[in-house]
């Protein structure tokens, strides 16, 4: 029902020009609704399972990922004196 009541009352930006996702919500909403089916049929052992997994995961993004991915945020905003031409890079000398 939520599903129709976007499609219904939320009006569309914009329409594609060329090519757009088709069924958009219809079948993002079907995959949802089918991953929760069969994460309900899980038993418990499977929740303990995923967290056992996903906490060690989480550690490694927050004590090495995050820090990996600021850093080259920041290399990619360096000053133009530091930059170089890929030409000149087999030179040596002046």
């Amino acid at each position: 029902m939520g599903t129709a009541g976007i499609a219904v009352f939320l009006p569309q930006q914009r329409a594609p020009k060329v090519w757009g996702v088709p069924l958009v919500p219809w079948l993002p909403s079907l995959s949802i609704a089918t991953n929760l089916f069969l994460m309900g049929s899980l038993g418990s052992e499977a929740f303990i399972r995923f967290g056992v997994c996903t906490i060690p995961m989480l550690v490694y993004y927050v004590l090495f990922g995050l820090h990996a991915t600021n850093d080259m945020a920041h290399q990619q905003q360096k000053p133009e004196s530091l930059k170089f031409d890929d030409g000149e890079m087999g030179k040596t000398g002046p």
